[in-house]
Formats: C-alpha cells, sequence, structure tokens
C-alpha cells in the first residue's frame, strides 16, 4: 500500500512543549555492508541449486569482467553464453537485532534477480535494484547464507522480455545482442537493522518564495498505528538548532506512505552558487511518548530554483551559469575548474548510460563525494535522469510512462538533497531541432513540438511531480524542458556575429538558454576533409602573421595532419601547435570576445566549451590522448590552490573573462560596437560592461 498526504504543522521555531530527548539513530538501527567478492557459478533456474563444490569467485560482482574459476566444472565455458548466474555471500548477523526489522538494500542489479537466505526464498527482485525484507529468514547471532539468482534472459522471472519495457524497447531500437547486457550484482548491498515501523527516506523540500520548508518523510509500518508524530530539528553549520517542526497525530495504515511536515522559516541561510551554506535535519518518529526510529542526520542547502521569461532565479535573484565539462572528475579535481572561474559542471547524459550495458552498467551509480564536495563549496551541476533518447515514440505505448515514472522516482531519491544538483536532464541529442540555433528562435519556447519534444515534456513533468526543487530539461534538445538547449557548433561564423548571437534571445526569448555543447571553435573544423588548413583559418583574423610564425616542423606535415581526419574529428592531439605559436592568440581573441559578449547579454545557462580532448594541460598526458578520460584531474590527492607548473595555455585562456565579477570597456550604445575608424575631432563613446 502507497498513501501521500500532508498532516497539518502544529507549531515551528522552539514553541514546542514537552519535546522530547533525541535517541541516537546509532542505538535504533545498524548496518552491515556485504562487500568483497562473490562466490559465484552459471545458473539454469531458480529452482534448481547451486552445486556447492562448484563455485567460482567475482570480485567485482560483474559476471561480464574476469572471474576467479579455478578447477570449476564451467572453467572454459564462455561467459558470454552464461545468461543467469548464481551469487553467494556470508554475513553474520548479531544477536540484538531481533526484533527489528532487517532489509538487504541491493544498490544495483544487472538482470533481474531471485532472493534467497538461508536456503529459503525470500522474494523476487526485479532491477535497478532496492530493498528485500529478509527479517522473518534470518538466524540471529551466526552466519547467514544470502543466495542470489541473477539472470538477463528472465528465466525464472514473473515478468518476460516484452513486459520489461524500458529495456524491451531501448535495446530493441539500439540493436544490442544479449551478450553485452549486464549481468551481476554490480553495486553494494547492505543489511540493514532497523525499527518496525520506520523512517525509509526524508526530503527537505525548501521554497525561498515562501520562507518555508518542507520535509516529505518516507515511512514504513509494519501494523496500522494511531498518533504517531514526526518530529524534526534542523541545525545550522555550527550544530545549533535553528528551527523545530512536529507533525499532527497521524494514523498510519500498514504498509508505506509519504507525509510532509511544513514550517515558515523566516530568516534561513540559502545555498548559493559560489557561496554555500549547508543545514542538517534530524527526524524521528515519537509513539506514545517514545521515540521509535531516528534517521541520521540529513544535509541540504536552503535554495530554490525557478524561471521566469527567459531568467534562472535562485533564491529570488538572476543565476547565471558558468558552465564546463567534469568527466570523470573527483573531490579533489574539482579544484581545477574551479580555478579557472566555473560554477557549474555537466555531467553529460549520455543516452547510453541507461538500460544499455554495453560500454557502462544499464543504470549509473554517481560519486556521493563529488557531490558532497560540489555542495560544500557551492558548484553546482547538471545530472542525468533516465533518459528518453531511445525510447521516444514508445513512450506511449502501454505501461512505458509509468514504468518510466517508477524508475524515475527510484533514482531521484539517491541524490534528491544534494543542494549542488540544479537541474536534472531526460535525454541527450534526441530530438535536436535546427531551429535551436537560429538566432531568433534562440530559447523561443515551441508551442507545437514534434514527437519527442512531446516525449520529453512529458518525461520532464515526470520528473517534476517527483522533485519540485529542480529544474528539468534535454541535452541538445531544443526550446523544450525548462531550459533551451542546442550543441551550438558557431565555428568560424564571423566573430562579430558570434559575439551577437543571443542578441535576438536576449530581447525575445522566453526560456533561460544554454549552449551544451559549445565550439572556441570545436577543433575538428580547423580540417576540411583532407586537408589541414589551421594557419589559413589564423590568418582570417590574423593576417600574414600567421603564416610568417608557422614553423617549419608544421608546414612539412601539413599532409600528414590532414591525414589524421579518419573520422571527421580531425586528429587535433597529435598536432604540434609549437609549430603553430599563433594559434593561441587567435583562440584567446575568439574567447574572451565570446565570454565577453554572451554574459553581457545574460545568457544564463552557460556555454561548454567541448575541449574534452585536450582540457587545460596535465603532468603526464598529452593533449588528444585515447580515452580522453586520461586526462581527468583524478590524479590529484589534494585540491589545487594555484595554476600548476603543468597547466596548458588554455588554462589562462578560458579563464580570462570566466570570474565571477566581469568588468570591461565595452562599446556605445551597443556594447559590442568595435566602431575603429573616426573622422578627427569626433567624440568617442564607450560604456563599463
Amino acid at each position: 500500500m502507497f498513501e501521500r498526504c500532508t498532516p497539518v504543522v502544529l507549531a515551528t521555531a522552539f514553541l514546542f512543549s514537552g519535546w522530547l530527548q533525541a535517541v541516537s539513530a546509532e542505538s535504533l538501527r545498524a548496518s552491515i555492508p556485504v562487500d568483497g567478492g562473490w562466490q559465484v557459478q552459471p545458473a539454469t533456474s531458480p529452482d534448481t541449486p547451486p552445486n556447492e563444490a562448484d563455485w567460482g569467485r567475482s570480485p567485482s560482482g560483474n559476471w561480464k569482467s574476469s572471474a576467479e574459476r579455478g578447477n570449476t566444472s564451467w572453467k572454459t565455458t564462455d561467459s558470454r553464453k552464461v545468461n543467469s548466474v548464481w551469487f553467494q555471500k556470508t554475513f553474520d548477523v548479531p544477536a540484538d537485532w531481533q526484533g527489528r526489522k532487517i532489509v538487504a538494500d541491493f544498490r544495483r542489479i544487472e538482470g533481474d534477480a531471485v532472493v534467497f537466505l538461508n536456503g529459503r526464498r525470500v522474494t523476487e527482485l526485479l532491477r535497478p535494484g532496492g530493498e528485500v525484507t529478509l527479517t522473518d529468514f534470518v538466524r540471529y547471532g551466526e552466519p547467514n547464507a544470502l543466495r542470489v539468482f541473477v539472470t538477463r534472459d528472465y528465466t525464472g522471472i514473473s515478468r518476460n522480455y516484452e513486459q520489461d519495457v524500458l529495456r524491451y524497447y531501448t535495446r530493441t531500437r539500439t540493436k544490442i545482442p544479449m551478450p553485452e547486457w549486464g549481468l551481476g550484482i554490480t553495486a553494494p548491498v547492505t543489511i540493514t537493522a532497523r525499527p518496525q515501523t520506520s523512517i525509509d527516506g526524508l526530503f527537505a523540500i525548501p521554497s525561498w518564495r515562501k520562507k518555508e520548508l518542507s520535509l516529505e518523510v518516507d515511512i514504513d509500518a509494519r501494523q496500522p498505528l494511531k498518533d504517531l508524530r514526526i518530529e524534526a530539528t534542523v541545525f545550522d553549520q555550527d550544530k545549533k538548532p535553528v528551527l523545530k517542526m512536529q507533525s499532527s497525530p497521524l494514523s498510519l495504515a500498514d504498509g508505506k506512505s509519504v507525509q510532509t511536515v511544513s514550517s515558515a522559516w523566516k530568516d534561513p541561510i540559502p545555498w548559493e552558487l559560489d557561496s554555500p551554506y549547508l543545514y542538517t535535519v534530524e527526524a524521528r518518529l515519537v509513539s506514545g511518548g517514545k521515540v521509535i526510529d531516528e534517521i541520521p542526520p540529513v544535509t541540504f542547502g536552503f535554495r530554490e530554483i525557478w524561471t521566469e521569461g527567459n531568467k534562472l532565479i535562485m533564491n529570488g535573484h538572476p543565476s547565471r551559469w558558468r558552465l564546463s565539462e567534469i568527466y570523470g572528475a573527483t573531490p579533489e579535481g574539482l579544484s581545477v575548474y574551479r580555478l579557472i572561474g566555473y560554477n557549474v559542471g555537466q555531467a553529460q547524459p549520455h543516452q547510453d548510460l541507461w538500460w544499455q550495458g554495453k560500454w557502462a552498467p544499464e543504470t549509473p551509480i554517481f560519486d556521493e563525494k563529488l557531490l558532497s564536495e560540489m555542495d560544500r563549496v557551492g558548484m553546482g551541476i547538471t545530472l542525468p535522469v533516465p533518459s528518453v533518447s531511445y525510447l521516444r515514440d514508445s513512450f506511449r505505448k502501454p505501461g512505458v510512462a509509468e514504468a518510466y515514472e517508477r524508475e524515475t522516482a527510484w533514482f531521484l531519491k539517491k541524490y534528491r538533497n544534494h543542494p549542488s544538483i540544479l537541474a536534472w536532464v531526460v535525454a541527450m541529442n534526441s530530438y535536436v531541432p535546427q531551429s535551436a540555433i537560429v538566432p531568433d528562435k534562440l530559447g523561443v519556447r515551441e508551442t507545437k513540438p514534434g514527437g519527442q519534444g512531446v516525449v520529453i515534456n512529458s518525461a520532464v513533468d515526470a520528473v517534476h511531480r517527483h522533485d519540485p526543487t529542480r529544474l528539468a530539461f534535454a541535452h541538445a534538445d531544443g526550446s523544450v524542458g525548462d531550459i533551451a538547449t542546442a550543441n551550438t557548433y558557431l565555428n568560424f561564423a564571423p566573430l562579430q556575429e558570434r559575439e551577437e548571437w543571443p542578441m535576438a534571445w536576449a530581447k525575445n526569448g522566453n526560456m533561460p538558454y544554454q549552449a551544451v555543447e559549445f565550439g572556441s571553435p570545436y577543433p575538428a573544423n580547423y580540417w576540411k576533409a583532407k586537408q589541414f588548413l589551421l594557419t589559413e583559418y589564423l590568418a582570417m583574423y590574423l593576417g600574414d602573421r600567421a603564416y610568417l610564425e608557422e614553423g617549419e616542423n608544421g608546414l612539412r606535415k601539413t599532409i600528414d595532419h590532414g591525414l589524421l581526419n579518419t573520422g571527421g574529428h580531425g586528429g587535433w592531439g597529435k598536432v604540434d601547435l609549437a609549430s603553430f605559436p599563433a594559434f593561441w592568440d587567435f583562440l584567446s581573441l575568439f574567447t574572451r570576445n565570446t565570454n565577453r559578449a554572451w554574459r553581457t547579454f545574460g545568457i544564463n545557462g552557460g556555454w561548454l566549451y567541448f575541449n574534452i580532448g585536450e582540457r587545460f594541460g596535465h603532468p603526464t598526458e598529452p593533449a588528444g590522448a585515447s580515452p580522453y578520460e586520461k586526462l581527468n584531474y583524478n590524479f590529484l590527492k589534494e585540491p589545487l590552490t594555484e595554476k600548476p607548473a603543468w597547466a596548458s595555455p588554455n588554462w589562462d585562456i578560458y579563464k580570462q573573462a570566466n570570474q565571477p565579477l566581469l568588468v570591461y570597456l565595452a562599446g556605445d550604445p551597443q556594447f559590442t560596437d568595435k566602431t575603429h575608424a573616426y573622422y578627427s575631432g569626433e567624440t568617442i563613446k564607450k560604456q563599463i560592461a
């Protein structure tokens, strides 16, 4: 049973009498991580037990990676032909856990599963994972054998492939063969003991406009309860209580429900980009004057973001994002992007992250340490949610929208209290209307979007139903969702036109705009088929200097450089830019002028220079390292505090005009005006932007 309701708040802000002494969550709850390797062996059916003498070992829990087979009967079996696998792990349950609810939380499974404990079937668990109640099967004070049958071909499962609609329609479209599908228990499993009636999750929902804090509290009740109350205390960064909240008495039926308690809050300190502030909230259930459950503290920021016309508004003021990719970043590596001036990062919402399993797990797990660091330092992020990129028209087929919303809601619960997450991204490169980069259509909402545009809007609506605190949009999919976006590769459009590209948007746009990919120009454009024309393009702006400074080595390799363009993206990492010293001034000119103009026009979603093959230098890897993940900054053990010796010229080029404060001498009356020819005695007018 699932129920959602909103109890009335009785009192707030230290007005309670008889407030109960807090009980530590540790005294009511305990957990055991089930990590490390699993025993594994191929399986035929959940009804056919494994051979106890035939176990191998999987260090990662991923059947697709190497398993230690030893002298098993299946040591020569082709793992690609195995579609069902037994996994087994033993753990001890303390005797003092008796009387509490015992659950196993599977963070991610790839394949559907049947869970057994101590030889008894517990339940079926469908992907992507979730909790399984073990209470009636546990042996207290002694070892317990957790055995899981995992299958990717739906053997012994209550649904078939066609009924697993998200994976069926996605994989049918992308034609991924079954041997490439994920298979395994590929993320941690945690065994938890908690009270029989307990809090199963908490979502802090701040409203700057209402000056109000709401808490959505997920409650799991084993039996009907009366006179149950939710109590919560909010603490500031100095651990001082600043707000107390209490629900009216609740009468709960057996099962799960979501209850909401709200309170006015006149003077919260907001979480802002570059100026973060974090609170913690402790919540408990009280019945009959006794605390029956209390969860560990939940960290959140008081932050509300919304749109007004083409404005992004955060906490009542315009918000402007200086956007960068941060693919593969770590908490320490984040310092590189912050020193260069970026305040929002993009986690690439690649469509293959969802329900594929070919080169990545079939559902992603994002780095909580990275998100927590972004919370702490005040850097935002746009994060993928389940993608409708491959679902397309299938989204309208029976059961698909419901399955999408169900899996999306499950996913959102894992990350929903991170204030750094500013927006969810529901698709990538799936609609891409040409109008998205046409200046007079930039950020003008489509009133009658095409088929995939409608699907994107439906996915955005589903996200908002479960998370009203954030925006949602699609990557490069035009003027739908909350933010208009495009892959805006202007390349060699004249620089003056590039600077003024957002002019019409500033006057007539009715949506915020983000260039989710942007060329500065994109390096592949220095090639035309097999011709490498870098010097010719530089000469468009630098004149004869480009030819005079071209090194002899560059001239000799002109044909070799041209032949590097085998796939349409050039071979930038193999070009020795020491032979083309004028390039850096050209790049600086384009980047500085674009940053100045676009920021002054008010582009607020940011523009992401797609330079993942070079970034800002690296101490050991050359530009163009393949794969480009080698250029990540995850080698840093401590955050950087200043520009490192290994930084490339890109560091200073992309840092210019990219700091929080931008001031420059601009044209007048139009700030992009660059009139430079005047007659004697003429008055020259400029303005400060």
